[in-house]
């Protein structure tokens, strides 16, 4: 069954001792929160009248696998249909109206001599001509070990004079700007980046304006502009610091030295949009913005690259448009969705003719579908989850609440779905606390997949916002700076008190608390802080010693530079007092500590070390807390794959399954 085999894997991977499993049959499959299809698994033909989506294989309970459906938009007929056995694909793409680009990564036997020899890992384009019924290759490469990390070959820009694809390729040193050609012809290089670069952006003539590299660690990026008649030199114009994720590229106006950014400038309470010019001393200038919530993106579409709408997040997705034209086709086509969704445009083609939306909500996993703005009609192309009861979907729900010092504050609750977990636990619905990632990030009234699973399980999950937190403005977010364990950690314990007083929890229930990044910090310290009251802590690539993670840092690079000062603001001035700095690291604290830990990092986290989590266990084993360690090889400190995600849920659910009997 495939609850068995999913939890089989969930224990080998955490290294942890077989699970007694009672009536299996009733419990929910966590694969199927995460394999659906993303949006660069479906795309529109150029006349917009078939459509191509890759449907995994739910019943095999893998992440290969499936099939490519090719569907005429009207009806639904299909076209072709495309098996992908043993393959991962990572997107697909049309070359012109009768051809289809699937780029996979899968095992192949490979010729020697006269005889297949053994299986290899082979990255490869295949061009399906939907006419003829050929398969033949754009690019194929044979991997020299198997690597099974994310797609390494990203499309940039379509030719649709001389049906080509134009892609980044990365590999062992330099990334390339390639041109897939559809007659088969050697790949045509257009430009080489280098060892850093990630991809580029193109303008609607398919000539590269930007280049995106990653600076020397992972959360800075570098932007450069292309100059010169053949843009083969590019300049460098800006450095942003992902920490504090400040400054977003949103689209290329048909101007060779603009770009629209969201950026939150130190004269603003709000991430805005903006227009940079990327050659003059000049400040960018302002398009949009809100007053109350920073920008979260904006969307733009067509040769001239015109903006549809920008868009924020309150508890659900709201958007302003830039059209009053397009802004009543939404209205029509909002008619047709579920209330209270939150939708975005992926693609359009012709004069709006067709739209391509994806589509979620609290209680609604993810799906896409096409609008057809002639007939007003939406066609549904693929329901991402399969294996949902949609009656048994737990309900998001925002909850107000006050901390001890007056602030006000919003946490998301999703009320358990009970009798479950195996049909072997009938009492009352246990809480699981899962605080977010820290500074700069928040929850929404949107599918999520660990909420959503775990209140299916049987547990009230409770999302609190605490100050620092992003989404609600600069004010709301420097609440938080020099909070780390402090009003930042009240917060937490104030929400799960509020929730006591309403009613929707108990005030004996049994409770644990999990977290990834600063929310694995807070868990650990929420066993510090309230010792009686969890039972079960969880922490994902957790800061665990404040003085040993800032000790880390080399000043003399100035990256490092920058990324400490970052590191210092958040916590605060305590941070060059080692005494009160190990007050509040959960490590230093372990005495003080009764739960049951589980430590999960990856080990090429490469912004918060994995020696956090080992020293982290090697003080909770000799305090003699019960302390589990896992690490798992390639994971980074976010950017997982759905795998990688699915896989570390799943060790964290077999923990919860043993801890909370």
């Amino acid at each position: 069954m495939i609850y068995f085999r999913l939890r089989i894997a969930a224990c080998l991977i955490a290294l942890w001792a077989p699970m007694v499993v009672s009536n299996a049959a009733s419990a929910q499959d966590v694969a199927a929160f995460f394999m659906r299809t993303d949006i660069e698994h479906v795309s529109l033909s150029p006349s917009g009248d078939y459509y191509a989506v890759f449907v995994p294989d739910y019943k095999a309970g893998v992440f290969t696998d499936g099939e490519v459906l090719v569907r005429r938009s009207k009806g639904g007929k299909i076209r072709k249909t495309i098996r992908t056995n043993n393959r991962t694909v990572f997107w697909i793409d049309w070359v012109d109206e009768n051809r289809l680009a699937v780029y996979s990564r899968g095992f192949y036997a490979v010729k020697q001599g006269r005889k297949m020899g053994k299986d290899k890992l082979r990255d490869s384009i295949d061009l399906y001509d939907l006419r003829s019924g050929k398969t033949q290759q754009m690019y194929h490469k044979i991997l020299k070990d198997r690597d099974e990390k994310s797609a390494r070959i990203k499309v940039l820009g379509r030719d649709r004079v001389s049906n080509s694809l134009f892609v980044a390729l990365q590999k062992d040193g330099p990334t390339q700007l390639l041109k897939l050609n559809s007659d088969l012809s050697r790949p045509t290089k257009i430009l080489t980046g280098t060892n850093k670069t990630k991809y580029w952006i193109m303008d609607n003539r398919n000539r590269p304006r930007l280049r995106i590299d990653e600076g020397e660690a992972s959360y800075i990026t570098k932007f450069f502009r292309a100059e010169g008649f053949r843009r083969k030199k590019w300049r460098h114009f800006y450095t942003a610091n992902n920490l504090e994720s400040r400054f977003t590229v949103i689209g290329l106006p048909p101007s060779d030295n603009k770009v629209r950014i969201l950026r939150r400038s130190q004269n603003d309470e709000t991430s805005s949009l903006y227009l940079m010019n990327t050659d003059k001393n000049t400040g960018p200038k302002q398009i949009y913005s809100h007053d109350t919530y920073d920008l979260a993106g904006a969307d733009s579409f067509g040769d001239k690259s015109e903006i549809y709408y920008t868009y924020w997040w309150n508890d659900a997705m709201e958007k302003s448009w830039f059209s009053k034209k397009r802004e009543k086709i939404a209205k029509r086509l909002e008619k047709k969705l579920p209330q209270n969704i939150n939708w975005r445009i992926r693609e359009v083609v012709g004069n709006d003719d067709y739209w391509l939306i994806s589509h979620s909500a609290a209680g609604q996993p993810p799906a896409v579908s096409l609008w057809v703005n002639r007939t007003s009609k939406l066609v549904p192309i693929v329901k991402t989850e399969q294996n949902f009861d949609g009656t048994q979907i737990p309900q998001k729900q925002r909850i107000d609440y006050m901390a001890q010092d007056g602030q006000t504050l919003v946490g998301y609750f999703t009320p358990a779905i009970i009798p479950t977990r195996n049909g072997d636990y009938s009492g009352d619905a246990q809480l699981l606390v899962i605080p977010h990632s820290g500074h700069g990030n928040r929850d929404r009234l949107e599918w999520d997949p660990w909420a959503q699973y775990f209140a299916g399980e049987g547990y009230n999950v409770f999302q609190p916002q605490y100050r620092g937190s992003g989404g609600y403005g600069r004010q709301f977010e420097d609440l938080g700076y020099g909070e780390w364990g402090r009003k930042m950690q009240t917060d937490i314990s104030d929400g799960v008190a509020a929730l006591e007083v309403s009613g929707k929890i108990r005030h004996d229930s049994r409770r644990a608390i999990m977290g990834k990044a600063y929310g694995g910090y807070a868990a650990l310290n929420a066993a510090v802080e309230n010792p009686e009251r969890y039972s079960c802590v969880a922490s994902i690539n957790g800061i665990t010693d404040l003085g040993i993670f800032l000790d880390g840092f080399n000043q003399d690079i100035s990256e490092e530079r920058y990324a400490y000062f970052s590191w210092e603001a958040k916590i605060g001035e305590i941070a060059r007092d080692r005494e009160k700095l190990n007050t509040l690291s959960p490590a230093k604290q372990v005495g003080q500590m009764k739960s049951k830990l589980f430590i999960v990092h990856g080990r090429n986290d490469d912004i918060i070390p994995v020696e956090q989590s080992e020293l982290m266990h090697r003080a909770a084993q000799s305090a003699g807390l019960d302390s589990t360690l896992v690490r798992f090889e390639g994971l980074g400190h976010s950017d997982w794959t759905r795998k990688q995600e699915y896989d570390v849920m799943s060790a964290v659910d077999g923990f919860l399954q043993r801890c909370m009997r």
